[in-house]
């Protein structure tokens, strides 16, 4: 269950990603990026994702190669190609929000990363039920 207390926040980031399968596309999109293409244009052309906004995102809550590079970025700044298990990332900060006493994210703030949550959710159950579906409707045999 979500509550206020988890957009009340000291240090998140906000960003955006572009994910390909390999190192050669990723380094021509940040290659494009850095002569000043739009970010926008080559996620939604590139992009193995259909959403590349992140939303605000706290440390531990994505992938430790994503989380180092975008806390090591400012505001409107573009990362290096990253890899994960997942493919090749590259990253675009929109903002960076840090305070000692913490800072309550509107509704706004945190609606692409309720979203994600909520497609991940859906996908799980989804997975689930299919899972349970097929098993009930399957004949395992164990062969010595």
């Amino acid at each position: 269950a979500l509550n206020k207390e988890q957009f009340n926040v000291r240090d998140a980031v906000h960003a955006s990603h572009i994910r390909v399968a390999d190192v050669e596309t990723a380094l021509d999109i940040k290659k494009q990026l850095d002569s000043g293409v739009n970010f926008s244009a080559l996620s939604l052309q590139h992009s193995l994702d259909s959403v590349s906004d992140l939303g605000y995102f706290k440390r531990g809550m994505m992938p430790q190669a994503i989380e180092d590079a975008a806390f090591s970025l400012n505001a409107s700044q573009v990362s290096a190609p990253i890899r994960t298990p997942q493919g090749w990332h590259i990253l675009l900060v929109h903002r960076r929000l840090q305070s000692p006493s913490g800072v309550q994210l509107t509704f706004e703030d945190v609606r692409a990363t309720l979203e994600r949550e909520l497609r991940e959710k859906r996908v799980k159950i989804a997975l689930a039920e299919h899972v349970a579906l097929l098993k009930n409707h399957s004949r395992i045999q164990i062969m010595d």
